[in-house]
């Protein structure tokens, strides 16, 4: 199983992918930050949609695109 600072990169870069408003560059901040992480109130909305998604999911998201 991934330790939670690898699962928390795949999941900021699952973000990208779907498109939930993010630049590469914020999401590579968001990689190298240290502590909290502080986003927008419509980022964190969009952020927790994708939570927890699994493969299956995201790719049937990324199909509907």
């Amino acid at each position: 199983m991934p330790q939670t600072g690898e699962r928390h990169a795949a999941g900021v870069q699952l973000a990208v992918v779907i498109g939930i408003g993010v630049s590469s560059l914020t999401v590579s901040k968001w990689e190298h930050a240290e502590g909290r992480i502080a986003m927008r109130s419509r980022t964190l909305a969009a952020f927790a949609g994708i939570r927890g998604m699994g493969k299956r999911d995201a790719q049937q998201a990324l199909a509907r695109e």
